[in-house]
């Protein structure tokens, strides 16, 4: 059988859905909803037996969540969390998605194809199924492309996970991980892996970060919805793929400081490390090269983001989510800078990827990726 081009495997999994221009709209409701909140509280605060006790139909105890902890952050204290949304439903909790030179990695349907999860996948080496083939790509387009089919496809999730396909736990769980997204409500969440820049604070299940490996990061839905920390930034592709992820975890970090969590009860361990272009020589020792950090200069307006970056590898108490992370007009107003080089390129990448998708790699070959244009 001839295996299908990328754009038509791509329509048979968005089906109809049109996306709207930024910000984008809510995303539709499914027409089968079966998770609802009240559902990801049970999860929550399930036992690690509960799995069999629940098929077994014996009532499980519901656990309260601890008290919160007042952080020591301007302006963000951490609060109770706010009473749920009684009509918010989801056709699963987590989504996972990966990028892989061919075949899914087997352990992936043993881990995420369950009951309150999907898995979601390209390939960028080989043709295999049920993964959609985009051939030679980056890292951050690979990423993209898995945004992509998140943001466009008809089902909705309560948190896209973007996980690298080496990566596997080293101690604790996935459940673990998605007890602790449940538990806070982060706007991004990471786990500890083989290089943290935060050791976990005594006592804590999780804690604030500013910088962490981009193996894996989790979104909250709402963070999705207005295109800022993702599509990742790839105008500095040709020399880093670092720099895609710093964009990111900048941003995000800037915008949700208290709810930008590292989770301390799974620790990834990764034993591929692929070739790929980290930063150049010519780059010196300060590796700034032709971005000059484009995302720290042109982001923010300089007087919100003055107070609110936090150096790398320190580390607060947890927040519980306490209000929309769907930004409002007025918010972007006064915060963003939208007429610089950067928000200009994540905006064509939208447009790429959204608007452009029967050809995509066309349109995003005809910018500039050495040297963005200021």
């Amino acid at each position: 059988m001839v295996e299908a081009e990328p754009t038509q495997r791509l329509r048979r999994y968005l089906g109809a859905t049109v996306i709207p221009a930024w910000p984008m709209a809510q995303p539709t409701e499914p027409s089968e909803a079966t998770w609802t909140e009240s559902s990801a509280d049970a999860l929550q605060s399930e036992p690690a037996n509960s799995t069999e006790r629940r098929r077994s139909g014996e009532d499980l105890p519901v656990h309260r969540k601890a008290p919160p902890v007042t952080q020591p952050l301007r302006d963000l204290n951490a609060v109770q969390p706010p009473p749920r949304a009684a009509n918010a439903t989801f056709h699963k909790l987590f989504l996972y998605l990966t990028q892989t030179p061919s075949e899914l990695p087997p352990r992936y349907g043993s881990w995420f194809t369950r009951d309150d999860a999907d898995v979601a996948c390209v390939s960028w080496k080989s043709a295999a199924e049920p993964c959609t083939f985009i051939g030679k790509s980056t890292w951050t387009e690979g990423r993209n492309w898995l945004w992509q089919m998140a943001v466009r496809g008809p089902r909705r999730y309560k948190y896209y996970v973007f996980l690298d396909d080496d990566a596997r736990p080293g101690t604790g769980t996935w459940r673990d991980f998605e007890r602790a997204l449940l538990k806070y409500e982060p706007a991004l969440a990471s786990s500890l892996c083989h290089v943290t820049p935060a050791e976990p604070l005594p006592g804590l299940d999780a804690q604030t970060i500013s910088h962490w490996d981009g193996m894996i990061t989790a979104f909250h839905h709402e963070v999705l919805s207005d295109h800022l920390v993702l599509p990742y930034f790839d105008g500095d592709d040709s020399f880093s793929w670092f720099y895609s992820q710093l964009a990111m975890m900048h941003v995000g970090a800037i915008l949700w400081p208290a709810n930008t969590l590292q989770i301390n009860t799974l620790r990834l361990k990764n034993k591929l490390h692929r070739k790929y272009k980290k930063v150049r020589s010519a780059c010196g020792a300060n590796k700034v090269c032709d971005s000059r950090r484009l995302w720290q200069t042109q982001a923010f307006n300089p007087e919100f983001a003055r107070g609110r970056e936090v150096a790398k590898g320190v580390s607060f108490p947890p927040a519980y989510k306490n209000a929309s992370y769907v930004l409002s007009a007025d918010q972007k107003r006064r915060w963003l800078a939208p007429n610089t080089t950067y928000w200009r390129h994540i905006r064509s990448t939208v447009d790429c990827y959204l608007h452009h998708a029967a050809d995509v790699q066309h349109c995003l070959r005809r910018r500039s990726f050495r040297g963005i244009r200021t």
